[in-house]
Parts: C-alpha cells; sequence; structure tokens
C-alpha cells in the first residue's frame, strides 16, 4: 500500500499482492505539488512510505536477526550491477520502487529496521516474505505514522479479517483453485479496505490489473467501474502492471534483452530456465550468475533484474504522465494479484505483413520507380549510413523495420524490386505517395508531386497477393501513415484547399482503403495517425521568419494542434469501421503520443535536450534545415551523432526516434491486436 498525504488529502497505493508472497504498499507523504521539476520527474514529493515483500524489500529481511542476516539476500551477487555490494535488494541492483522514487523526486527509500539512515523523506517497510493474507506485520508498523489520516490507515489496513494462505501453489493448489479460492478473497479483501480509504477521504485511485503469469485480471478491473459508480467524486484510474510487465516481454529486443534467453534466470544452478528451487541464488555451489544480467529479465527465477524493474517502471511512470485526469494532484490505490515468475509470456507473431504509406516508411519503392526515383535523395551517400543504400529516407532503420523485427518477421521488401522475395510481406510505401490520387489531387488545383503513387494504387498492387482470403488470416495491414504529402502539395501548390477542406476527403481515402483490404481478407489491421508535425525542423525553420507560437516542447502549437484534429477524426473513422467489421481488429497506432513521449524523455534515451529538434543532416540555420538545399546536396554536412537528434533531415526522424516510437507503439497495440485470436 502506498499513501501520499497532503495537506488536504491522502494517496493511498496499493502496489500488488504476490501469491505466496507479496502484500506491496507505498505510502507517500506530501506537504505540496508544484508540477514536474527541471529533472523530468512525474511530480515532487516531501516523504514516501512503503510496505511489501521482496518484490520492494531494500534490506529489511537481512536485519530481521539471525535468519535474515543468514538468506543469499545478503550475499553477493545480489546487487552486484548498482551497489556493487549486497544490500538486501532481491536483484541484481535497483527495485522498480527506487526508479519510481527518483521519478518522484525522492532518494532511494531506507529500510525501517536500519536505525542508523536518515528517515527524513520517508521508510520501506516491505520485508521479503511478508504475505497478503497475514495481520502480524501491521502493527509493528504504527509507531512511524503520526498524522491521523494516516494512522487511520495503518489501523484499516492492520484490522482486515484475511486468511493465512501461504505459498499456495507451492503446497500443490492449482492455479485454478488458487483463482477460484484464494483470489476473490484477497480482491475483496483490498476493495473492501480501497473503499474505507474513500471513506477517510482518498480522492483519486489507481488500481493496476495483475502480472500477465497466472491471475486473471478481470477480478481487479471490476474496481474501474464499481468503485466510479459507488463514488462519483472519486477519480479511478487503472494502472496497467499486466501490460508494463507485458510491455518488457514483448519488447525484449527492442530493450537489449537476448530473445533466445530472456526467461532463463541469469544467477541459478541450470536446466531449461537456469532455475533449481533446492539452489537457489546465493547459495554455495551455485554458479556465477550470467555475463550480463541485463539480457535476462529474471535475476534469479523469482525476482526480476534491475533492467526489468527499469522498464516496467517507465512504462507506469509515462502512463501517469499521459494521463492528464491525474494532473496537479492525485491519489493511487493500486492492486494487482500475481504469481511467481512463470515462463508463458505471450508475444505477437504474424505470417506476413503488407504496409502502405509514404517516405516515413518506404523501404525502397520510390528508388525504384522509374519515374525519377533512381535520381533524388535516397541515392545521396547521406542516405546510406546505416542500411547500406536501402532507399530508406533515414540514417538507419524506420518505425516499420522495428515492428517487423518485433512480430518476427523480416524487414519487408519494396513492393517494386521484383529481384526480392515477398513469402512475409511486402511494402507497397512509397516516398512522396498520396493518400488521395493524382487526379483527385489535380481536379483541386494540386500539382508538384513526386510520384503518381497513391493508397488507391497500392491497393491495386496488393491483389497479386490476395489470391484468397485464408492466406491473409494471421497477416497484419499496416494502412498509413499517409496523408501529410496531400497538405504538402497543397501548400506548395498554391491551392484554394487548405487543411479543413482535405481533412475529411483524405480520411475518407484512408478509410476506404481499409474497408477494401479488409473486403480481401484482412482480419488484423493497424492504422497510424499523423506523427508531431510542429516538431519536425521543416516546420519550425519554415514558421520561424513568420514568428512561432511554442508548446512546452518548443514545438509549433497549431501545427501539433491540426495534427491532434486530424487523428480525432481519424479514430471515430475507425470507431465506424469496427461497427461495419465487428469481425475485423482494427487498431489506432498513435504516432503523434508516441513522438511526444521521446521528446518529453529525450535525455534519458540519449537524446541532446539543446539540439535535439536540429535536424542531424542539412545546411545551417538555427534548425540545420534548408529545403533548397536538402540533405544530400553538396553543401549539407551530418552532425557526428546521429541518435542524439529526433529528425534526420529535418522532413524524417533518425533511427533512434524510430526506435523508441516503435517501443511505445508496441506496449499500446499489442493487447489491442489480439494476437493468437
Amino acid at each position: 500500500m502506498a499513501v501520499i498525504a497532503r495537506r488536504d488529502f491522502s494517496l493511498i497505493s496499493f502496489m500488488s499482492i504476490f501469491i505466496p508472497s507479496l502484500f506491496f504498499a507505498l505510502l507517500f507523504s506530501l506537504n505540496s505539488i508544484n508540477g514536474k521539476d527541471e529533472t523530468n520527474s512525474l511530480y515532487v514529493f516531501d516523504t514516501m512510505y512503503q510496505f511489501g515483500d521482496s518484490i520492494s524489500d531494500t534490506g529489511n529481511l537481512i536485519r530481521e536477526g539471525p535468519l535474515g542476516a543468514s538468506t543469499p539476500f545478503s550475499r553477493f551477487p545480489y546487487g552486484d550491477t548498482y551497489f556493487n555490494k549486497p544490500t538486501g535488494r532481491c536483484s541484481n541492483g535497483l527495485l522498480m520502487i527506487d526508479f519510481i522514487a527518483k521519478e518522484l523526486g525522492l532518494p532511494h527509500l531506507n529500510p525501517y529496521l536500519d536505525k542508523e539512515a536518515d528517515f527524513q523523506h520517508g521508510a520501506n517497510f516491505a520485508v521479503a516474505g511478508s504475505t497478503a493474507l497475514d495481520t502480524s506485520f501491521w502493527p509493528r508498523t504504527e509507531l512511524w505514522f503520526r498524522s491521523p489520516t494516516v494512522h487511520s490507515v495503518s489501523s484499516l489496513i492492520g484490522s482486515q479479517t484475511i486468511s493465512n494462505q501461504s505459498a499456495p501453489l507451492s503446497l500443490g493448489k492449482t492455479i485454478d483453485e488458487v483463482k477460484a479460492d484464494l483470489v476473490p478473497k484477497v480482491v475483496q479483501t483490498i476493495k473492501s479496505a480501497a473503499e474505507k480509504i474513500i471513506d477517510l477521504g482518498g480522492v483519486n485511485l489507481v488500481i493496476p490489473g495483475n502480472f500477465p503469469i497466472g491471475c486473471l485480471p478481470i477480478y481487479l478491473t471490476a474496481f474501474k467501474t464499481d468503485d466510479s459508480e459507488e463514488h462519483p467524486d472519486v477519480l479511478t484510474v487503472y494502472a496497467d502492471y499486466y501490460n508494463a510487465f507485458k510491455s518488457v516481454l514483448d519488447n525484449a529486443t527492442l530493450h537489449g534483452f537476448d530473445k533466445e534467453s530472456v526467461l532463463k534466470a541469469c544467477c541459478g544452478s541450470g536446466g531449461d530456465y537456469n532455475f533449481d528451487l533446492t539452489k537457489l541464488c546465493g547459495f554455495d555451489g551455485v554458479p556465477a550468475p550470467c555475463p550480463d544480467p541485463d539480457k535476462r529479465l529474471s535475476w534469479d527465477g523469482i525476482h526480476m533484474t534491475q533492467k526489468a524493474h527499469k522498464f516496467m517502471a517507465e512504462y507506469l511512470v509515462r502512463s501517469f504522465k499521459l494521463d492528464n485526469s491525474m494532473i496537479p494532484s492525485f491519489a493511487f490505490v493500486f492492486v494487482v494479484v500475481i504469481v511467481p515468475f512463470v515462463a508463458n509470456a505471450h508475444n505477437c507473431s504474424f505470417d506476413a505483413m503488407y504496409n502502405f504509406g509514404d517516405s516515413l516508411s518506404d523501404t525502397g519503392n520510390l528508388a525504384q520507380e522509374l519515374f525519377g526515383g533512381t535520381q533524388i535523395l535516397q541515392n545521396a551517400i547521406m542516405y546510406k549510413n546505416s542500411m547500406s543504400s536501402s532507399g530508406r529516407c533515414s540514417n538507419g532503420k524506420l518505425l516499420i523495420d522495428f515492428l517487423a523485427e518485433d512480430f518476427n518477421l523480416p524487414l519487408l521488401n519494396p513492393s517494386l524490386d521484383k529481384s526480392k522475395s515477398f513469402d512475409k510481406g511486402a511494402n507497397f510505401a512509397v516516398a512522396g505517395a498520396t493518400a488521395l490520387t493524382i487526379e483527385t489531387l489535380n481536379g483541386m488545383g494540386i500539382h508538384s508531386i513526386a510520384t503518381r503513387s497513391s493508397l488507391l494504387s497500392n491497393l491495386v498492387g496488393l491483389k497479386i497477393f490476395a489470391t484468397c482470403k485464408e492466406k491473409f488470416k494471421n497477416t497484419l495491414f499496416v494502412v498509413g501513415e499517409i496523408g501529410g504529402n496531400d497538405f504538402n502539395y497543397a501548400a506548395t501548390s498554391g491551392s484554394v484547399e487548405g487543411e479543413l477542406e482535405l481533412t475529411p476527403i483524405i480520411i475518407g481515402a484512408i478509410k476506404s482503403a481499409v474497408q477494401k483490404v479488409i473486403d480481401m481478407g484482412a482480419s488484423k489491421v493497424l492504422v497510424p495517425g499523423q506523427f508531431a508535425t510542429g516538431c519536425i525542423p521543416m516546420s519550425l525553420a519554415t514558421m520561424q521568419a513568420y514568428g512561432m507560437n511554442s508548446d512546452e516542447n518548443h514545438c509549433i502549437k497549431s501545427y501539433n494542434v491540426g495534427a491532434e484534429g486530424f487523428n480525432y477524426l481519424l479514430k471515430q473513422a475507425l470507431s465506424d469501421l469496427r461497427q461495419s467489421n465487428p469481425d475485423a481488429v482494427i487498431v489506432y497506432a498513435d504516432y503523434y503520443k508516441s513522438m511526444i513521449n521521446v521528446l518529453n524523455n529525450a535525455q534519458k534515451y540519449g537524446f541532446d535536450p539543446q539540439n535535439i529538434l536540429k535536424a542531424c543532416c542539412g545546411s545551417g540555420g538555427l534548425f540545420n534545415f534548408d529545403l533548397s538545399s536538402f540533405c544530400g546536396t553538396p553543401t549539407s554536412t551530418v552532425c557526428s551523432n546521429p541518435n542524439q537528434r529526433l529528425s534526420w533531415d529535418g522532413l524524417h526522424l533518425s533511427e533512434n526516434t524510430y526506435k523508441y516510437m516503435a517501443e511505445w507503439i508496441l506496449a499500446d497495440i499489442k493487447p489491442q491486436l489480439k494476437c493468437g485470436a
């Protein structure tokens, strides 16, 4: 449980319940909230108090007398990665609570049994081995709580009638027995506690689901509706622990884990998963840990590695930052039911993937086209840095490449390269392509088009592969991002058609294209929206002379508002398509939020915050962009480290940006894609 107490409210957070051994609770105390600090933390708090077990214990068990001191957690290799010594943490380094504390502007919480420690900013009461269904620990914590509200909370938890069923799985109970007998009792107890917390003044509750390892989320997601109906003045937010943990598993390669051994314990005694309950990590005779713990999810077969804790914490913090309803003050109730780490992770795999788009996802089609494709930027040396003259408009991989890799597919070959294999799909995207046909655009007075390719013409090419509907049963179709060129050509040709007039026509074309692929047999369709166009150097350089109304990321506010408006209407169109195609899975990919996430976490992702909005390849100026001297021309130069820039050439994004956008998007879309269904 975690509580953040303010002058006028309490913040309660039930972080998780482990079966067999975790009642994880955090308690925060706060005098005032002044928004985000300069280090990009979520909020700044005065103090934090935490309750839990081995997932959050920062050193209490090893101080609980001779028995605790003799546990493996007091010996190497525990703590080796970060502290270079054992601290009592059941991992190789930092825990999720350490990363969350940092985001909240707090130091690592000291274990409450360390009487020499400083408790000015709170204390950690978590003890490895604590149980969810045991009341013996709670009275010992009462001395720490002096305010009436917090004292009431500790008494509340301590007075619950809880059956003591420790280690049900290790005693032979099946998963079904645990779900039927134990989980409802635990959840009902916590739900009752949450309601009493509301009665004490809690106004904002965040309730996570469980980890994807055994217990059904349905028990906990019931909180989302019950409390909001019974307590209309209380904000109830679902904190998605399920997908936080699952995103680490699903994005193993992106996060730098070894996909082949990610589910093996780093420290253990051999076997398929390097785990033997009779020879746990830290015991005598157990071999040395794996050489690189950062490539594994589990440290010792039960607890996660520092790196897994880190990415889970980032996922949760990101979800809180994107939830504007929690600003400026908020209160949490976290509830999670999970079982020990097991290897039944779920992943998304497709037999094939087909992509339709423009230069953001073209993997070489424009370079194949007879219409000038071989003469323009794709052949410039500047575009050969990472992908060996592939025709990609970047210094390396594109977002579609990262998606393909994560879905266990090869990089998609351009559809116009007849020498390539298309067994696993094809990429129909063409740099310069439009959502509307060239005839439609010409009829509107829009010209200056670099290619004749459009969504409609690309769909004609798809018919070659549509031999039967059954072939597309486990195939992913990506329709977009597209439409940006329609707006660009309208602006440069002096057409009277403005953004407001073009938007519904373009969205209509995208909607029609999605319907066409469904009619051909597609069952899963991913439709990206526009990215944050106000943040690219071309937009910034263009508007520089006119004066810019910037947002908090120094992007052009009006451009981004326009992109968000487009995306809103696109999502409405997709909603209509879902109603008319109930058997199809149609998912919106939020390119906008994923790009804003990169900007919000620039330093964390290795970008240069001072120069992130400058193009890497360009010809100088405030944003290193000049349309008359584009990247690849003789006067252009390339920055020393493209990974530190958001944009590669002022119009397209860098590989590093695409990588982190893909990471965000994959975590968001995978649950919606219903993989395996």
